[in-house]
């Protein structure tokens, strides 16, 4: 096994440390395994023909070359003290980066970076005076050049103050002080390959390094990234860099991968734990337990095995050798189960891939591991060559895409491509589910209210509901920004439940901070303390109070499960989160356990998960007669856990709203859980350095994975990756899809849609853009909206892009509409796919928002766009949501169950269905008013002319006409709102100039125009009809709708110049992947020709070489019968001889 730096990040070397014939170290064998080169700049060594020839090595590897200037001391290696001025020393750096810089111009290479040298360095930190010279001579070279150096913020924050890049380093290789700082080389103690390891491992996984004395100190990187740096004069500089020191039975298990510099993307600050070269230490000894051949879900043999001394199962499920594909598909989450299920398997089945399934765990070492060996189990049961490939995708959502995360940005050969669902960040949990509860809890009075004005007919916007108070509207701004989506508060009750909170508490938050909750309801800066509405509210929200059991409930293991109460409180803010505890003598309260408190039959359960946390020794005691003593305190103070995990890395926008120019004025704990939480369950940074393509889909209704958070990953992508970043990366937003789809309640079933179609999709569109170069469908088209963080996408698929088809829905033509029961209405859905992406199959029919759909519209044929017309008629009064839900495929298969991608529309149509009379003959029906949320009554005219409209629309920008009448702009839409004295006249005579009317009552009309010229269009219209005609203030606003008509022509001309664009760029990318496809072919076929050759060229020597041996041979036993020739010869002389002598 070859262990020892991983390839995956940037390594540094001093190089060139030689003068005439003397050399320093191994320059030649050492340069193909690092990153970038610090050329001695000839003062502390090197001279031009050695500094020349330095430059010539990094430009043959392709190794960043940067200057090493040091003091002028050659004899002493630049590490002895010699005070300079700081002028002196201004000249002395800018005359030896010069001296390289011209060098390296000759050679038409860059300078990379600046990195002081030995004593230089150290006389930086010593002496401000002297560094800020040195950094001020760095910048003559150009505020791109940054500067290598250990951490250390002065250094870093002079580097900013002259404007130049501050570049952290970690010295594996040589020793440091308690305080964290570098001690000189001839004071440190020679470093082994196996303690450069282990230097860089805690550096890259925990940000920690080890002093000479064994403690532990902080790097301060804080997910920065930073450059590992070794010396060439180092004895086992070779072994440090490329391991092969390292034994078998070494605990070392990180690989160096010698392949050509900046492979992997550069700044990554983690280690490939596992690469094909190696082994996880800790999952070194699998175990194959059994093997079988199964028939369900499809043919495939199975193997199931496990890791020796470790709790971890993995199984391989491997498809007949003639339906393989040559891949494998891999599902990563924390608790999952080793076996896959029948779905898992069935859809690998179908892709031509074999299913790898690992018992879940925190981090990827385990799934590493398992694809790792999969390979080898695969090569034997499909009895592969060496060379044979064996290409592997890992995918996971919410926690699992954590672990896909760390996974591709930290190793190296395990993963080809990955797909990240519903996609979790560093500041996911606690926050997201403490935002929700905070919210739940402000607006827990407004709930009804919230959710009419979100149900299809409502006015869309919670924020205009007249009866909402100042501290609520508040909340919900301030949630919406951190990332809640506003519509997802239609389900109110799931986004604000806080029993996912209460289980971090109990597990996670009150362990590692376990005084929060006393600071919180003690000290000033807390909502606990806080002298205002919010802080209040939380007050007031808290449950406090002495009970006796009454009766104890425990199931038939003997475990508690209830305990009924004598008195609980009247009413309560929410049911989770209450802690009991057992009271002692002077009502002294013992250790505490959690549960639900029921105030309706005065019981505290235990059941539910909330509870898993619970002290089963503590449970014991509780017996009937027992006093206890109930609290929710430590649960209200969660609430706002968020406010004090602000996060210190940039581009968290959603959490700006908390910021000020000095920081916050919310305390901050240490240590930041929800980095902590993030690190341990991915086993990563979410730097944004993957190693393969990857494919994020995230869903526009998730409470859980806020939608913005995917888009704050993607900016880490696209800043570590560069020019490759849209050759690796997609992201797709999908649309009324939220975190969860399954195990939903029908009625839920119906208003989302399942994305596991979706993500089958990515898996497939992500192996073909790397086994076969066809790039995966574009990313999603969307905008981060500047007032709420919410993420906006366009309304047609040709805009949005990505692959979920897009569903109009209209009911006699309009939005929404009001008609007699018993009459017909007429639905019309038109669904369209994004280009490219495939064909609509399916549309399907929820006439009652029931969840139960039928495909009762006339058949079709898949296309891109569809168009289906049904005919539905209501009987009964009433107010109905009709559901047209379509389904797409990539191949048009209306037949095919996996990669179905799916979408619906349900706000519109808003079908309202009402009665002429009722039993008495009278016409009292009460109907909503349809576009505002309230409640109108009105009487139903007999001609059914009556209409109803739902509009959404935000900030409405007003232009104002006389008293009568105001026009409100909506993007391109125009509303006018008119007093008439003939409602009927208003439809008749203009109705085919709106788009959509509504009758407000009085006299009064509300219509929406088709555009601005439509608008201009309808007022003089009017002025033909019995309506009062509004007059215009001034032609300015002529011209401003003129205006608004250009601007609009020219964003359309300026959209079309980029789609233009974008098709000529993609068909440039399409036309060079084609060109490089069938230049890797030509190159195949010559190395396969040369390989021939060579192989032909080899069996000719060999052949020459037997015959020559054969002659060999031959001359040998030549030699051997002259041999015995001559023997026997002397034996019968000596034989003649002896019968003379017996004559004689």
């Amino acid at each position: 096994m070859a262990s020892g730096l991983a390839r995956k990040y940037e390594i540094n070397a001093d190089m060139g440390e030689g003068f005439g014939r003397w050399k320093m170290g191994p320059d030649e064998e050492l340069m193909p395994y690092i990153d970038a080169a610090n050329i001695a700049c000839g003062y502390h060594a090197g001279d031009p023909s050695i500094m020349l020839k330095t430059v010539r090595l990094c430009k043959k590897h392709g190794v960043k070359a940067g200057a090493h200037p040091g003091l002028q001391d050659m004899f002493g290696f630049g590490r002895r003290k010699i005070e300079i001025d700081p002028k002196d020393m201004y000249a002395m750096v800018l005359y030896q980066v010069g001296a390289l810089k011209a060098i390296l111009n000759s050679e038409g290479v860059e300078l990379s970076h600046i990195k002081p040298h030995g004593e230089l360095f150290f006389y930086m930190q010593r002496d401000e005076t002297i560094m800020r010279a040195v950094l001020e001579a760095c910048a003559t070279f150009g505020d791109n050049i940054p500067v290598y150096a250990s951490q250390n913020a002065t250094q870093e924050a002079m580097c900013k103050e002259l404007g130049i890049p501050f570049q952290g380093e970690v010295y594996v290789d040589i020793d440091y002080s308690p305080e964290g700082k570098l001690i000189p080389v001839a004071q440190s103690k020679v470093a082994t390959p196996e303690l450069c390891y282990e230097r860089a491992l805690s550096a890259s996984l925990k940000d920690e390094g080890k002093d000479n004395s064994g403690g532990i100190f902080s790097f301060g990187f804080e997910g920065k990234p930073f450059s590992i740096c070794v010396h060439s004069d180092h004895p086992t500089v070779l072994q440090n860099v490329t391991g092969k020191a390292c034994q078998e039975d070494s605990d070392v298990a990180i690989a160096a991968n010698p392949t050509t510099p900046h492979e992997s993307p550069h700044g990554s600050n983690g280690f490939a734990l596992v690469s094909p070269a190696c082994i996880d230490p800790l999952y070194s000894k699998p175990v194959i337990d059994s093997e079988t051949d199964e028939i369900s879900p499809g043919p495939h043999h199975h193997v199931a095995g496990h890791f020796s001394n470790t709790s971890t199962r993995f199984n391989f499920y491997f498809p007949p050798k003639d339906a393989w594909g040559g891949r494998f598909f891999q599902l990563a989450y924390p608790t999952q189960s080793a076996n896959a299920t029948e779905e898992t398997i069935g859809f690998g089945l179908d892709s031509k891939a074999y299913t790898v399934q690992v018992t879940g765990s925190n981090g990827f070492r385990a799934e590493a591991a398992a694809a790792r060996y999969s390979r080898i189990v695969a090569a034997r049961y499909y009895r592969l060559t060496s060379t044979q490939h064996i290409y592997g995708y890992v995918y996971g959502g919410s926690g699992g895409s954590n672990q896909v995360i760390g996974g591709i940005e930290n190793t190296v050969g395990v993963w080809d491509g990955a797909v990240a669902m519903v996609q979790a960040v560093p500041i996911s949990a606690p926050n997201s589910p403490s935002i929700r509860a905070m919210a739940g809890l402000v607006l827990r009075n407004r709930k009804t209210e919230i959710q009419d004005s979100l149900k299809p007919g409502g006015s869309g916007n919670p924020l205009s509901i007249p009866s909402m108070t100042e501290l609520e509207r508040s909340m919900l701004i301030e949630a919406t920004k951190l990332g809640v989506p506003i519509r997802a508060w239609e389900q109110y009750d799931e986004v604000a439940d806080s029993s996912h909170l209460n289980i971090l508490r109990n597990t996670i938050i009150q362990p590692s901070d376990p005084t929060y909750v006393e600071d919180f309801w003690s000290k000033p800066g807390y909502l606990g303390t806080a002298d205002s509405a919010l802080g209040i509210a939380m007050r007031e929200a808290v449950v406090d109070f002495n009970a006796t059991v009454e009766d104890v409930q425990l199931d038939n293991d003997g475990k508690l499960v209830s305990i009924r109460l004598d008195t609980v409180p009247e009413a309560v803010a929410d049911v989770y989160g209450y802690d009991l505890g057992l009271l002692g003598a002077d009502d002294f309260k013992l250790r505490t356990i959690s549960g639900t408190l029921s105030t309706a039959n005065y019981t505290m359960l235990f059941t539910d998960y909330t509870a898993d946390a619970n002290d089963a020794t503590l449970t014991k005691f509780i017996a009937k007669g027992v006093k206890v003593h109930i609290d929710n305190k430590s649960s209200v103070a969660m609430h706002s856990y968020y406010r004090h995990q602000i996060p210190e890395r940039v581009g968290f926008y959603g959490f700006d709203q908390f910021r000020t120019v000095n920081g916050t004025n919310y305390p901050q704990r240490t240590p930041d859980t929800s980095k902590s939480l993030a690190r341990s369950v991915s086993g990563g940074n979410h730097t944004g350095t993957i190693g393969c393509k990857l494919i994020v889909v995230q869903n526009l209704l998730d409470s859980d994975a806020f939608p913005w958070h995917a888009d704050w990953y993607r900016s880490q992508v696209k800043r570590q990756l560069g020019d490759r970043f849209e050759d690796n990366y997609r992201l797709w937003y999908n649309d009324n899809a939220e975190h969860f789809y399954e195990k939903r309640p029908p009625h839920r079933l119906a208003l989302i849609v399942p994305y596991n179609g979706i993500y089958q999709q990515a898996l497939r569109d992500v192996a073909a853009w790397v086994e076969d170069r066809v790039p995966a469908p574009d990313t999603t088209s969307y905008t981060i909206s500047a007032d709420d963080n919410s993420v906006q996408v366009p309304p047609t698929a040709t805009e949005r892009r990505g692959i979920q088809p897009v569903v109009e829905l209209l009911a006699n033509g309009r939005c929404s509409c009001t008609v007699k029961a018993g009459q017909s209405v007429t639905l019309r859905a038109t669904v369209e796919t994004p280009s490219g992406t495939g064909k609509v199959v399916n549309v399907e029919w929820d006439l009652t928002s029931e969840g139960t759909f039928t495909d009762v519209g006339p058949a079709f044929t898949p296309n891109q766009t569809v168009t289906i017309e049904h005919t539905v008629v209501y009987n009964t009064t009433g107010n109905f949501i009709a559901i047209a839900r379509a389904t797409s495929h990539r191949q048009g298969d209306q037949a095919h169950q996996h990669t179905r991608t799916r979408a619906h529309a349900y706000p519109h149509p808003h079908i309202l269905s009402e009665e002429v009379m009722d039993s008495q003959g009278s016409q009292a029906t009460k109907k909503r008013r349809l576009g505002d949320g309230n409640e109108d009554s009105q009487a139903s005219k007999d001609d059914g002319s009556s209409l109803g409209v739902s509009w959404r629309g935000f900030r409405p920008r007003t232009i104002e006409f006389d008293h009568q009448a105001s026009c409100s702009e909506f993007e391109s839409r125009f509303a006018l709102e008119i007093w008439a004295t003939d409602a009927q006249g208003v439809e008749r005579q203009i109705g085919k100039i709106w788009d959509e009317i509504n009758y407000a009552g009085a006299g009064k009309v509300k219509v929406i125009a088709k555009s601005a010229m439509s608008t201009l269009s309808a007022l003089s219209a009017m002025s033909a009809t019995s309506i009062d005609t509004p007059r215009l203030a001034s032609d300015d606003y002529i011209k401003a709708f003129e205006r608004h008509m250009k601007s609009q022509q020219t964003i359309q001309e300026k959209a079309r110049q980029e789609e233009k664009a974008r098709k000529e760029e993609k068909a440039r990318k399409e036309e060079k992947a084609r060109k490089e496809e069938q230049a890797r072919k030509e190159e195949k076929a010559r190395k396969q020709k040369k390989e021939a050759l060579r192989e032909k060229t080899l069996a000719l020597e060999a052949l020459q070489a037997r015959r020559r041996a054969l002659q060999e041979s031959e001359r040998t036993l030549q030699y051997e019968e002259e041999a015995l020739q001559e023997k026997i010869q002397s034996l019968q002389e000596k034989q003649t001889v002896q019968e003379g002598n017996r004559t004689l």
